[in-house]
C-alpha cells in the first residue's frame, strides 16, 4: 500500500487530489493527506474500505475556502472543509473526539478510537493563506513534519 499526500496551489487542482485517491483507489493507498485542498461535490465517494485521513487548512484560504462551494452549475464546486472532515471521520467510525491547541495559531482536532483503528486529523491554521506552514512562519506546526507523523502510523 502507498501513502497519498497532495498540495493544492490552484483551485482546479485540489478538486482531484488525494480525496479522489481516497475514495476511488481505497484498495492501494493505506492513508490519505491533503494541504489546502478541498473535496469535489460533484463526485460520489464511496471507499471500498475506510481510509485514515490528515487534513490541513488556512482559516484565511481565499483559494480553497473553509466554507462549501456548491454552484450546482461550476465543475468546481466542493464541500465545506469541516464537512470533508466529518465525512472521513464517519467513514472512519470513530468514537472519541481530541481537540487541541498548537500555540499560537492552530487548532487540532483528532476524530480517534474507530472500529478500525484509524485516526482522522484537522489542523486549522488562523489567519493562514493558501500555503504550507514551517516553523518558521510561527503558526505552530511543520506541515511536513505533521504529515509524516500522520503517515508513518501506517
Amino acid at each position: 500500500h502507498t501513502r497519498s499526500a497532495s498540495v493544492s496551489w490552484a483551485r482546479e487542482m485540489c478538486i482531484r487530489d488525494s480525496y479522489t485517491a481516497a475514495c476511488e483507489h481505497s484498495n492501494v493507498f493505506k492513508a490519505a493527506a491533503s494541504v489546502a485542498g478541498g473535496m469535489s461535490a460533484n463526485d460520489s465517494c464511496n471507499p471500498s474500505r475506510p481510509v485514515p485521513v490528515l487534513h490541513i487548512h488556512g482559516a484565511a484560504d481565499d483559494v480553497v475556502p473553509l466554507t462549501s462551494t456548491t454552484d450546482p452549475t461550476s465543475s468546481k464546486a466542493s464541500h465545506s472543509i469541516n464537512d470533508v472532515v466529518l465525512f472521513w471521520a464517519g467513514i472512519n467510525q470513530y468514537e472519541t473526539l481530541e481537540e487541541g491547541f498548537l500555540p499560537p495559531k492552530t487548532k487540532t482536532y483528532r476524530y480517534k478510537n474507530s472500529v478500525n483503528a484509524n485516526e482522522v486529523w484537522y489542523y486549522e491554521i488562523a489567519d493562514w493563506g493558501h500555503w504550507w506552514s514551517r516553523t518558521s512562519h510561527g503558526m505552530g506546526i511543520e506541515t511536513g513534519q505533521v504529515i509524516w507523523e500522520f503517515f508513518s502510523r501506517y
